[in-house]
């Protein structure tokens, strides 16, 4: 099982469904947010890629699945879009960004990576500038079957019948910020309908 990627196959199945992004990004006032370089995270088929640019004056937009980027490479043709096949706890940024984003991401990040990848965020960010994120509520680790004795371990059947695993790990909002605020950051993470969304800037 990879930890840090998700498939094609099982993004078709697990994420066909696309959020409200009109009030979503109202929510998020993504607007005023964004307009410099912003890093995008576990784009996956392009789903919020195609919002970003946009708003920003270039997005780089990384996954770990090659045919996730072929996907999104298809989805999203703009001028200000680079995508770029990598994992995020070994990638080598090649600039700082103003703001960093992704969706559905942080829940696929493992307790044990979870201090090194907002360590690898801060050092992608120009000054003090936003990570931006949604994701689950903790109501959504109800609907997942969790491999026995694993907390973050879960397992889909697929529509095609196949089964498989990835790295689920649903953080409420309170042990969110505290855990970010322990690492230096400073979150606020509020609700919207069936999402978390996040902001957290490095403290001072």
């Amino acid at each position: 099982m990879d930890s840090y990627a998700v498939s094609a196959k099982y993004y078709d199945d697990a994420y066909a469904a696309e959020p409200d992004l009109v009030d979503l990004l109202f929510y998020l006032d993504l607007a005023k947010q964004f307009g410099g370089p912003v890093l995008e995270i576990a784009c996956g088929t392009g789903m919020w890629t195609r919002h970003l640019v946009g708003r920003a004056a270039n997005v780089t937009a990384i996954d770990a699945a090659p045919e996730m980027i072929a996907l999104a490479r298809q989805q999203v043709t703009a001028a200000n879009v680079t995508f770029v096949t990598a994992d995020i706890l070994t990638w080598p940024a090649p600039r700082r960004f103003d703001t960093v984003f992704f969706a559905f991401w942080l829940s696929h990040v493992p307790e044990s990576a979870f201090g090194r990848f907002w360590s690898l965020l801060r050092g992608a960010l120009a000054g003090g500038g936003p990570v931006q994120f949604v994701d689950d509520q903790p109501e959504a680790a109800a609907l997942e079957t969790y491999v026995q004795g694993s907390g973050e371990i879960v397992e889909r059947r697929l529509r095609d019948g196949t089964r498989h695993q990835l790295i689920k790990v649903i953080r409420d909002p309170a042990d969110l910020t505290r855990q970010l605020t322990g690492l230096g950051w400073q979150p606020t993470i509020t609700s919207s309908g069936d999402w978390l969304v996040g902001q957290a800037r490095p403290a001072p």
